[in-house]
């Protein structure tokens, strides 16, 4: 019999790995990836796990989903393309108001490799989306990540160093890790210098809380295991929230805070669990 500990809650069960939940702008559905046969696609449910349905259907793998909160619409991370580099891809795929068209394009289409896109909820400075791009010219798998910004109308532009960027609810700055596994925010506008908010550990994935400015990230080492802490967006409040002896990763906020989505891998099994926050 499996006895999950108080406020976790598995909402999927099925020996498919499934990894990099997010939710719609309501909270009502989970969207996240999962690998069936050969492949990875994006599915959603709704938040108690009911529901399953398909995203993308494509012979290529897709991943990383992040769900514009305006609109609905979906941006996610895409194999499909130049063979051996992967691109970020957006658009309505199952259409939720306002949108009422399938349909699908690319935000970049180029040999880099592209991941980790997030929307922004209130636009700063024209940019409604941040991503991660490695340059890797030579082809050998060391290329250095790096985060940009993509406005409709400016375009890509260059931000700094790091991975899996995500925005703070005013949009004002960008929180992610930098190439040393530390957690940072700088400022979307580029000014100032990035700015450390943890050192010294392996941490990874941050998404900022939208309702109280709390950001959630990985940590490595964790009783062995990684887990999910949380820290202030300006330094302070540092807590292990989850440090489980399994593995919890990946985690992404609710819209109103209450609760967060993450990767479980427990039982031989990798799941998507929710916790209730206290």
């Amino acid at each position: 019999i499996e006895i999950l500990p108080d406020r976790i809650i598995r909402i999927t069960d099925s020996n498919d790995q499934k990894d990099y939940p997010c939710w719609n702008a309501n909270g009502s559905m989970i969207y996240f990836c999962m690998a069936t046969g050969t492949n990875w696609d994006i599915w959603r449910m709704d938040a108690d796990g009911d529901n399953w349905r398909q995203v993308t259907f494509y012979p290529e793998a897709d991943f990383m989903p992040d769900i514009k909160p305006s609109t609905g619409e979906m941006a996610w991370m895409s194999m499909r393309g130049v063979e051996g580099s992967y691109d970020i891809f957006h658009g309505f795929l199952i259409a939720e108001p306002p949108g009422n068209a399938v349909w699908e394009a690319p935000l970049t289409s180029d040999n880099d490799k592209c991941r980790a896109p997030a929307y922004a909820n209130q636009v700063h400075g024209g940019y409604s989306l941040v991503y991660n791009r490695v340059y890797d010219p030579d082809d050998d798998g060391y290329g250095v990540p790096t985060i940009f910004l993509y406005s409709s109308t400016g375009g890509h532009v260059e931000l700094t160093e790091g991975d899996n960027p995500a925005f703070t609810y005013d949009g004002r700055w960008i929180v992610y890790q930098n190439n040393d596994y530390e957690i940072c925010k700088i400022a979307t506008d580029g000014s100032g210098n990035p700015i450390k908010l943890t050192t010294g550990f392996t941490d990874t994935n941050p998404h900022v809380g939208w309702a109280n400015d709390k950001i959630v990230f990985t940590r490595s080492g964790l009783n062995g295991y990684r887990g999910l802490c949380v820290i202030n967006l300006d330094g302070t409040g540092f807590e292990v929230l989850l440090d489980q002896r399994w593995a919890q990763y990946d985690a992404a906020w609710s819209p109103d805070c209450t609760r967060i989505v993450f990767t479980g891998h427990r039982m031989s099994q990798f799941d998507i669990y929710v916790y209730e926050v206290p």
